[in-house]
């Protein structure tokens, strides 16, 4: 009898579902192997509350289904374990590592993971997981998410699982981004915002390569893909370039970086071209031509009606990277100043 779902990274295609049960008391004091860790939903007074765990210990193959309270829950590993009606409220994970598990219809209200923990090959529900002003890393839940391609019906494509899980992956950066939207640690607001947009460009690449999202789907050929993801792509290429030059808005010193290298680069193009062309120059005139044009500023006193052809389309270029470096810069100052 399979264990869950297909799509779940904790799937087994033919094992036994826990059966025994056991609160979550023992579980996190002695570890469990295929066992259903659950509190009494009649009795809610017992709820776990102010656990404390602080030696390694091993929760593998378990289902949950309780929930946890004001605890500090400390060096645990979950492997292949299965989170489905399960609360967690102000509770503290740190040196956890969640490995091929399903986060499912869970709630994580208040909770903080400390940056000590790892997420590896999990999946989770889009609808169904729930984050409330929840502190976790970005970067480490959503690149620890991955769609399962083991035990796959003969109907399914592993192609196909990848295709959907870009959707996915989608909103479930949108729920991280959210709960981290309002939390002290800048680098996770910042984080967060990047794997959000990450995840926005990779799924529209990935939209053209099968008809539809619902089975059955046609996967189309690899030349019409690759037309129709074009535009796409570049987009993806311009926006992960655009993203590294402002390290994702926490960065003044780097978009600065960039502009002197843009300036050293049409310092040396003007200087060859003006030399070329007979025309008096220098690399400090050339260099005051470049910080002009990339800064916008003085266009008509470097170009006019009378200048070559060849002189007109690179002050053009110029400018125009001259404002894409504002439209990097600005953004930047204003989000440090509001934030």
């Amino acid at each position: 009898m399979p264990r869950g779902y297909y799509w779940e990274q904790s799937y087994v295609g033919h094992a036994d579902n826990p059966s025994d049960e056991i609160t979550p008391v023992i579980a996190f004091h002695n570890g469990a192997h295929n066992k259903r860790i659950a509190t009494d939903p009649r009795a809610p007074a017992r709820r776990l509350r102010r656990l404390s765990v602080a030696r390694d210990i091993t929760l593998e193959l378990c289902d949950f289904e309780s929930s946890v309270e004001d605890s500090v829950i400390s060096n645990v590993r979950f492997e292949r374990c299965r989170f489905v009606k399960t609360r967690f409220q102000h509770v503290k994970f740190s040196n956890c590592h969640f490995n091929h598990c399903h986060f499912g219809d869970i709630l994580f209200r208040d909770c903080v993971f400390v940056e000590s923990c790892t997420f590896s090959h999990n999946s989770a529900s889009a609808e169904r997981l729930r984050l409330h002003t929840t502190a976790v890393s970005p970067k480490a839940f959503i690149s620890g998410l991955a769609p399962n391609l083991r035990d796959l019906p003969p109907d399914v494509e592993a192609d196909y699982q990848v295709f959907r899980f870009s959707a996915t992956k989608v909103k479930l950066a949108k729920l991280v981004w959210s709960s981290n939207e309002d939390e002290a640690n800048l680098g996770f607001y910042f984080d967060a915002q990047a794997e959000l947009v990450r995840a926005i460009l990779d799924q529209r690449v990935q939209r053209d390569r099968y008809t539809s999202l619902d089975l059955p789907a046609t996967r189309r050929s690899k030349c019409s893909f690759l037309i129709r993801s074009l535009l796409p792509r570049i987009e993806r290429r311009a926006m992960l370039a655009s993203g590294w030059i402002s390290d994702w808005g926490r960065s003044v010193l780097r978009p600065m970086g960039v502009f002197l290298a843009i300036v050293l680069t049409f310092s040396n193009a003007w200087y060859w071209m003006l030399t070329a062309q007979g025309q008096p120059a220098s690399p400090l005139s050339s260099a005051g031509r470049a910080i002009n044009l990339t800064l916008v500023a003085g266009y008509t006193v470097h170009i006019g009606s009378a200048s070559p052809f060849a002189e007109k389309c690179l002050a053009i270029i110029n400018v125009l990277v001259g404002l894409w470096w504002y439209s990097l810069l600005i953004p930047v100052l204003l989000r440090r100043i509001i934030r």
